[in-house]
Order: C-alpha cells, then structure tokens, then sequence
C-alpha cells in the first residue's frame, strides 16, 4: 500500500510512501502460460483470463464511522476452473491497511472471471463477472453480500444476461474489464458492464449495461455546500482558492470563485486560503437535502471576520430587503441644517462585514445601515442617485 501526496505549487515536494506491505492469502496462479484458457460452448478458441493482474477497480471509501475500506479482485485457479479472489482492506486513522476479508468466489465448475467489485454507502458488496464453460456461451452475472452477511461469504447469483454466442479468434482476448459502479445520487443501485456475444463469430462482441441494488440499502442523508469566495477589497471572485472542510482538503476554486462541496448533515469547519491573498476559517451547518450557502472574504482589507452559519435553502435563494435605522448624531455647537439634501449612489456598494454602515456626504444627521452578509452587494435604493430629497430614512434594498 503505498500513500501519494501531490504537491502541485512545489512538484518537488511530492511524495510516495510506502505505508502497508499487506500479505495476500495463499492462492493457485491460473493459466499462468497461455491466454488459451477459459472453454466456450461452440468455439475451440479459449479465452484469456488476465489472471496476471488486478481486476478494474480499486474501489475506496470513506464511512462515516471513520473507517476506510479497499476493494480489489483477480482470477485465480480453484478446483481447476476460473474463481474470482476477492478482497476487502480497511484501516481506522491513525490505524494502518489490513486484510478485513478475502475469500476465492467459485461455487461450482463453471468458470468466472473479469471481475469488477463495489460497495455502496452502508458497504453491502457487489461483484460482477464474466462466466462460461464448454457447455455455455460467456454469460454476465453478478453476486453480492450484505455488510451483515459471515465476513468472507459472497452469495445470491444472479444472471444479469447470458450471452447467446460465443468467440472464435480475436487473439484469444475477452474485453480485459469490466466494471461495476454505484449510482453517486442514491448511493444504493449498483451499474454493471461487461461484454457478451449474440451470435458466434470474430470481432462482433456486445456490451450489455444492467442495474440492480439491495432492499436494505437506503440512500444516505446529504445535503450541498456551496462556496463563494471573493476578494474582501472590491468582492472580485477569488478562482484556485483551496477548500479544506473539517480538517481535510477537497478541492479548488472555479474561475467564478465557486466550489460545491455534498457532505453529510450537521456543523462543519472550513479553512479556504490562496497564496499571496490570504486564509479565512468558520464554521457552517448542512441540512439534509438542501444547500447552504457559504460567504468567504480573502485579503487583508477590511480584516476578515469568520463567516456567519449560512441558513440552508432547498431553492434559489430570495432577495432579503432590509430596513435601516437612522442613527441620529449629536451635534456640539449649532450648525445650520439643510432641508433638501442630494442623495448619493449606493448601487454596487459591497458589504464589508455583517453589519455596515455608510454615512452619505450631504446628510447632516442620517446614517443608512443594512444588515448582511459580507460580499452582498446593494443593487437598488429607494431614492436614485443624484435627486433630491429630506435628511429622513432611506430604505436600500441588498441582494442575498
């Protein structure tokens, strides 16, 4: 098992550690000399089993207790016939990998092979395969094990589609992959791929696309977070910016300064920093199956102040208008009070912090505050610019 760590503004920093050396149990190579292997029904050519190598694919995941798993599988010999060997490593930081459990799929005298093997988010297993024999055409077919299942037991096999025809040259090569996939929106069904042929003959192979989940599986809680990140002088949006949350890095900026994020439910933290601008950290709250919006500031000027927990929306966000209250001013020695005053441009003023207030030049006791979060920007006002009117409130409108 080896860890790579990719440095990308300094490549030379890069590193790639071994962290595990994981012993494999026992096994039996299959056809370790010759790609004439796996019998068909109806053609003398065999196929080769490419049991020199692992099977597509690695399949990690991340639970949410904490622990992390590895799937892998490859193509042994058992009881003279093709088995898929197949293994799952898990390890619990600051744990190392180790072998959770392995076993040989092989439970009658049909050959399997070109495997392909996933979990979905509660870790029940799938594993497709290719199956043939001299008295059957290739098949594709599959079988699983709930998370609750004897550790190393797969069972339930089903015949996703039985191939009608079967292979006569083309080298002797069946596909080389095939690929199993759990759908990202529900976490539950499971995507399978593999080939097979409707009529004997060369050149001339299919592929069939199946989909299947467990009964017990049910989609996981979730919901989005969305980043806007900006430059606190001027609110021009920050691209490449890097986006840690809860201690761990995920991503980058867009050019708009965007990035989404889909965690699980509850309080998060976040660090967002860019070389040469600045770092921002704070907290915000996930719903399950809504977004949240998350405001971030970078640079200097005005200091950065955490972020405010965004209220996740399941829909476009509205536009909030907020009322601001004059604050009157004292004032030490009489001065003469206008009654008419110009009133100023407030239109495309950002918002600093969570509270601002802007005092317009030509108002002698009238101060205009709105309340929002920081990077809004006022996109109206009661009054247009330049008109004029008395020293009372003006009410503004901000974008939210």
């Amino acid at each position: 098992m080896w860890a790579y760590h990719a440095d990308f503004a300094n490549p030379a920093n890069s590193t790639f550690t071994l962290e595990a050396s994981v012993p494999a149990a026992s096994f039996t190579a299959l056809c370790p000399t010759t790609r004439a292997c796996v019998p068909q029904l109806g053609s003398s050519a065999n196929l080769d089993a490419i049991a020199d190598r692992m099977m597509f694919r690695n399949a990690y995941r991340r639970f949410s207790d904490g622990h992390e798993s590895l799937l892998d599988n490859y193509t042994v010999s058992a009881s003279s016939v093709a088995g898929v060997r197949w293994i799952e490593l898990r390890r619990t930081q600051p744990g190392n990998w180790g072998i959770f459990q392995q076993s040989t799929y092989q439970p009658d005298t049909t050959w399997r092979w070109m495997g392909s093997i996933a979990s979905d988010n509660q870790g029940n297993i799938a594993l497709g395969f290719s199956a043939s024999s001299a008295s059957i055409n290739p098949q594709i077919r599959y079988a699983g094990r709930l998370t609750t299942d004897p550790l190393n037991t797969l069972s339930g096999e089903q015949h996703l589609f039985d191939g009608t025809g079967s292979q006569t040259g083309t080298s002797n090569r069946w596909g080389d992959y095939s690929d199993m996939t759990v759908d990202p929106v529900d976490d539950c069904t499971f995507y399978y791929a593999n080939e097979y042929y409707q009529t004997t003959g060369s050149f001339n192979w299919r592929t069939r696309i199946g989909y299947f989940k467990f009964a017990e599986c049910a989609a996981p809680q979730k919901g989005t977070a969305h980043f806007v990140v900006t430059a606190c002088t001027g609110g021009a949006p920050i691209s490449n910016a890097s986006v840690s949350i809860d201690g761990r890095s995920y991503g980058a900026t867009l050019s708009n300064g965007t990035y989404d994020a889909v965690l699980t439910p509850g309080s998060h933290s976040y660090s967002v920093s860019k070389a040469g601008v600045g770092t921002q950290t704070g907290n915000f709250t996930i719903t399950n199956g809504q977004t949240t919006n998350v405001n971030v500031c970078l640079g200097g000027s005005p200091s950065p102040t955490p972020t405010p927990t965004a209220t996740a929306t399941a829909t476009a966000t509205p536009t909030a208008t907020v009322a601001p209250s004059p604050t009157p001013t004292a004032t030490a020695t009489p001065t003469a009070t206008p009654t008419q005053c110009v009133v100023p441009n407030f239109i495309g003023t950002q918002i600093r912090r969570a509270t601002q207030t802007w005092v317009a030049a030509g108002f002698n006791s009238n101060n205009i505050t709105t309340i929002g979060n920081p990077g809004q920007k006022i996109t109206s006002q009661s009054l247009p610019a330049g008109s004029v009117g008395n020293c009372g409130t003006t009410t503004i409108t901000v974008s939210h």
